[in-house]
């Protein structure tokens, strides 16, 4: 057994333990583990959280700034690259933020450990997730065996098997990587044999038959985890062999019965089909339809063409300002505002105010004539598009008309089908309630015994 993290008692966890019972005292497991740290540190996790979030915040702030100075040529555009070293910052700052543990302050953690003593095991994974269950110990081992017995107690066999399997797959990841700390495990499925017993030997008409049982629960798996005792699986199997023999020869007569109903209704779904492919070609060439699709493409490429206008006059207008800037420095690199002249600082700043209003002049037109180029198209659209809903409607109605034309004609065919496999359909039955008195008299047998 791997070794117990300071102050923890030790555990028994086996799988054919009887339910575990902990008193209200039981909490001596917690508070000799809480008393290992007894020093609290000088923020909380939430204060550092927050300390950290609002760096990060002024980080990314900084980074913006510098941006937004070197695109306006403000500064030299080298004051861009101040952007890079805070941009990273600001991302280690919010992602360290995401790592520190909320549950490192012992008051905290105690607290949580008492709250999870009232809540089902669904309701602690929704709360704290599984990893942080077995890495800071919200449940002891024995703990979490109580809570998962007693979420699976209402559970049906195949219910507590799905869970069962998701619970080991959680329970293996952190014991394979586990440093120290507690072994968790779950309690097997054999513990609740009872359920077996009651969905398949109870009430006789509640119970299950022996053909659902075989079609319905997982049996090798039920066998695997031991929730079938040998001598019971073995009969299963024999009788399994007979039941799935059956169950070949109805499927071989089905088989063949449906090849004849198809052979037979050929003709019909050929004409169906071409029916159909027909009504649909007629609907896509209707010249509202292809009216319709024209005008969407026309609006699309009116929308684009727009766009690009506007965003090639912004372009101009930025251009023309880098020259402006430009003709104040005598080697025709930008130079930074502050860096200039009284008289060539007046010029630059004019200049970028004949920018801005450049901008707004262009965003604003822009927007209008999208508007404009919108509502041209707008009422052709609306009568397009319901005349295409009329015709979609009108297409649906022939589609089902012609379906149930096919229908009325295949239906002989389909009766010949039914009356051919009919025979070993109910000698399927026939078995199935054999072999399940067969296991009911087996089962009687074994009670007795």
């Amino acid at each position: 057994m791997s070794s117990l993290a300071v102050g923890q008692r030790p555990f028994v966890d086996n799988a054919s333990q009887a339910p575990l019972v902990e008193t209200e005292n039981s909490n001596d497991f917690w508070t000799q583990r809480s008393v290992e740290d007894d020093s609290e540190s000088f923020l909380t996790p939430e204060a550092k959280v927050i300390a950290l979030r609002i760096l990060g915040g002024l980080a990314l702030a900084s980074a913006g700034v510098a941006l937004g100075v070197a695109a306006f040529s403000i500064m030299a555009p080298s004051v861009a690259l101040v952007a890079i070293p805070a941009a990273l910052l600001a991302g280690y700052l919010f992602w360290h933020s995401t790592q520190i543990n909320d549950y490192d302050d012992s008051a905290m953690i105690g607290h949580l450990r008492e709250k999870a003593q009232r809540m089902t095991l669904d309701e602690v994974v929704a709360q704290h997730g599984w990893k942080k269950i077995f890495e800071d110990q919200i449940l002891s081992p024995n703990q979490f065996a109580m809570h998962y017995r007693k979420q699976v107690k209402d559970k049906s066999v195949k219910d507590c098997l799905a869970y069962h399997q998701k619970v080991a797959q959680h329970i293996a990841s952190y014991n394979e990587t586990r440093s120290g700390g507690c072994f968790y495990s779950i309690p097997e499925p054999q513990e609740h044999v009872s359920k077996w017993r009651r969905e398949t030997s109870g009430n006789a008409q509640t119970r299950k038959t022996f053909q659902q049982i075989v079609e319905e629960y997982p049996i090798d798996q039920l066998e695997n985890l031991g929730m079938i005792e040998r001598r019971e699986m073995k009969k299963i199997r024999e009788l399994l062999v007979i039941y799935q023999t059956a169950q070949r020869v109805l499927k071989g007569h089905e088989d063949s019965a449906q090849a004849e109903y198809e052979l037979a209704v050929a003709p019909f779904s050929q004409a169906l089909n071409q029916t159909t492919a027909a009504l649909e070609a007629q609907f896509a060439a209707n010249p509202s339809i292809c009216e319709l699709e024209r005008l969407r493409d026309a609006e699309a490429e009116s929308q684009r063409n727009i766009s690009n206008r506007f965003a090639s006059q912004l372009r101009e207008a930025k251009g023309l300002h880098q020259r402006n800037v430009s003709a104040l420095s005598p080697n025709g690199r930008p130079v930074a505002r502050d860096n200039l002249s009284p008289a060539n600082r007046a010029i630059y700043d004019r200049s970028a105010a004949e920018l801005f209003t450049a901008e707004q002049r262009i965003r604003q037109e822009s927007t209008r004539q999208l508007e404009e180029n919108k509502a041209q198209f707008a009422e052709r659209k609306t009568i397009l598009t319901a005349e295409k809903e009329r015709l979609s409607e009108r297409l649906n109605r022939e589609k089902e008309a012609a379906q149930q034309q096919f229908d009325v004609k295949q239906r002989p065919a389909a009766a010949v089908k039914e009356r051919a496999i009919q025979p070993d359909r109910e000698q399927l039955k026939r078995i199935a309630d054999n072999l399940d008195q067969q296991y009911r008299a087996y089962l009687r047998q074994l009670a007795a015994s």
